[in-house]
């Protein structure tokens, strides 16, 4: 049920339709800061993968991914965090002294790290669903926003499609999160 909730309007042609003009000025923005990344593309891909990815959730041109454009730095947190976390999540999972660690209780640095930066991750994407829920429940939304996944998944939440608000909320957040690692890994 959250899985065909979750892909409802993310990978249907008609929803794609909706917010592929968002994600090509999200590229085309992006595209300018190339040349600065010359030396760190991974960092590079990643702010183009959340500047893409967040036209798809929330019709919001973020601009992480050229130096030149102003953005939020909320922004560059979460995807750092996001890649702090899941990097050291996948660490953790490979290495045995880590995981015979976490079996016996014990908090190691890595692990702590990995926390905090998912708590962070966590922590912005929700106040990002809750802010956007707001404006979409005073009407306050641009063509862009009426148009993004978020948008759609309140709609349909609101229409009694199967899942709790807070499951829509957990739903948005880990799409926001793990957005960033695999959208950066297609552009990679």
């Amino acid at each position: 049920n959250i899985r065909t909730f979750m892909q409802t309007d993310l990978l249907s042609p008609q929803s794609a339709r909706g917010y592929v003009p968002a994600i090509v000025e999200a590229a085309q923005i992006a595209s300018k800061g190339a040349s600065h990344y010359s030396d760190d593309l991974n960092t590079y891909f990643n702010y183009c993968a959340f500047d893409m990815f967040q036209t798809v959730m929330f019709g919001e041109l973020t601009k992480t991914a050229d130096p030149n454009t102003a953005t939020d730095p909320i922004n560059k947190i979460f995807v750092d965090s996001s890649v702090t976390s899941l990097s050291l999540m996948v660490r953790q999972i490979n290495d045995g002294k880590e995981v015979i660690k976490a079996k016996m209780g014990i908090v190691t640095p890595t692990y702590k790290t990995m926390e905090e930066s998912m708590d962070r991750v966590n922590e912005i994407a929700n106040e990002k669903i809750l802010a956007f829920k707001e404006r979409w429940e005073n009407g306050e939304l641009n063509e862009a926003e009426k148009a993004s996944y978020i948008a759609h998944a309140f709609e349909r939440q609101k229409e009694g499609e199967g899942v709790t608000e807070e499951e829509m909320t957990e739903i948005a957040m880990l799409a926001l999160n793990a957005g960033v690692d695999t959208t950066s890994t297609f552009i990679c």
